[in-house]
Formats: C-alpha cells, sequence, structure tokens
C-alpha cells in the first residue's frame, strides 16, 4: 500500500538537479524531471514528503 513507487525513467541526460520542497510541487517537478532523464535529489527539512498534504 505504501512503499516506493516506480516511475517511467528517460535516457540519461547527464543533467543533475537539486529541489528543495518534497511537498506536492517538488514531488511532481521530481517526477517530471526523471522521466526527461535528469538525476534528481530532493531535500526536504521534514523527515517524510508531502508537505502540506501529510
Amino acid at each position: 500500500q505504501h512503499g516506493d513507487v516506480s516511475l517511467p525513467v528517460g535516457e540519461p541526460t547527464g543533467h543533475r538537479v537539486a529541489i528543495v520542497g518534497a511537498g506536492p510541487s517538488g514531488l511532481a517537478c521530481a517526477a517530471h524531471l526523471r522521466e526527461s532523464g535528469h538525476e534528481v535529489t530532493i531535500f526536504d527539512m521534514n523527515p517524510a514528503p508531502g508537505g502540506l498534504l501529510r
């Protein structure tokens, strides 16, 4: 029910992107960038993702 989610990953571009905030917008942005082939790292001050949805 909860756990890792498998997302499609595009052909690697060699670009690395940092996203600050693991709320809905940050997670959506990360998913889109991974689909485009970028390496994504998410930074958040909270231990779990979700932002205002938690």
